[in-house]
């Protein structure tokens, strides 16, 4: 054991600890461990081993942005040489445009939950690994940055700002910079796709909402045939079909549940030319509250 062990030493003044970690146990639920100068073998709880690691690396500190989400107040993306756009959270808590860009269509309408994300994404942002020798930063995307998101928080309105940049070589991560910050951080790719969006992707695509539990009826259609549930109480039951049931036909109610439950989550699709419409079928669902 001695020999692969992890010497863990504690010293105030005088050395308090000496512990030998192992390997883990047979269960992988702890490590064995031992006190120097004692022979007794034990297992701890828990992989203490994890923790002790001897490469410095390991315990750098990644946070690179840090702050309560709800007490976000306002949210600014820039990208190259476009106009900025600024949210802002309304008295009822929801994201509303500072001032609606004109490029926009007249029915655009912001989904708050998707700049609500982006905000999420910026509260709790940790490196996964650093580039302590960048170079020039403009090889690397970052002076100017291809992107920037900042949010102000609080009600002094404290901004924390980051500067997105580029790939780096297998794409699997980008560069990303604080303005008054000489550190260049890398995160995972997946970080920027969520804390920057186009204002395009920020478009509420709900056709319909409504609260699912306050549904009476639900009204299926195809063609020619129509079922019908009515809820009573919290149960649903067949109300009509134009087709006969079957004797000793029994609803699933988790199947009509989740039809009363989705109703509400339609979306709209997007195409190419920024068309925004449902898709048309033939079948239509009608819920009534």
């Amino acid at each position: 054991m001695d020999d692969q062990a992890t010497r863990l030493t504690v010293h105030a003044g005088a050395t308090m600890l000496d512990l030998l970690v192992g390997k883990e146990t047979a269960d992988k639920r702890g490590n064995y461990i031992r006190v120097d100068g004692d022979k007794r073998v034990f297992a701890s709880r828990g992989r203490i081993g994890q923790a002790l690691d001897t490469d410095a690396k390991k315990w750098r500190e990644h946070e690179i942005i840090r702050f309560e989400k709800d007490d976000a107040k306002k949210l600014v993306l820039e990208h190259g040489e476009g106009e900025p756009v600024s949210f802002v959270k309304n008295d009822a808590g929801a994201w509303v445009f500072e001032t609606k860009p004109d490029t926009l269509p007249p029915d655009f309408v912001l989904d708050s939950m998707k700049v609500d994300r982006i905000v999420q994404g910026m509260s709790s942002l940790n490196a996964a690994d650093f580039d302590d020798d960048p170079g020039e930063l403009s090889a690397i995307g970052l002076d100017p940055p291809s992107a920037t998101v900042t949010v102000s928080v609080g009600d002094e309105n404290k901004e924390y700002a980051l500067g997105l940049g580029g790939s780096n070589e297998d794409d699997s991560q980008i560069y990303v910079k604080r303005p008054g910050n000489d550190q260049v951080f890398v995160v995972r790719k997946y970080n920027r796709e969520q804390i920057f969006k186009y204002v395009s992707d920020l478009r509420d695509l709900h056709v319909a909402a409504f609260e699912p539990e306050k549904a009476k009826t639900l009204e299926l259609t195809n063609g020619g045939e129509k079922l019908v549930f009515e809820r009573t109480g919290n149960d649903w039951v067949v109300a009509g079909s134009s087709t006969p049931l079957p004797e000793g036909f029994v609803l699933d109610p988790k199947k009509s549940g989740r039809a009363g439950a989705g109703a509400p989550g339609v979306w709209k699709r997007r195409n190419t030319s920024e068309s925004w419409r449902p898709e048309r079928r033939d079948s239509h669902l009608r819920a009534a509250c």
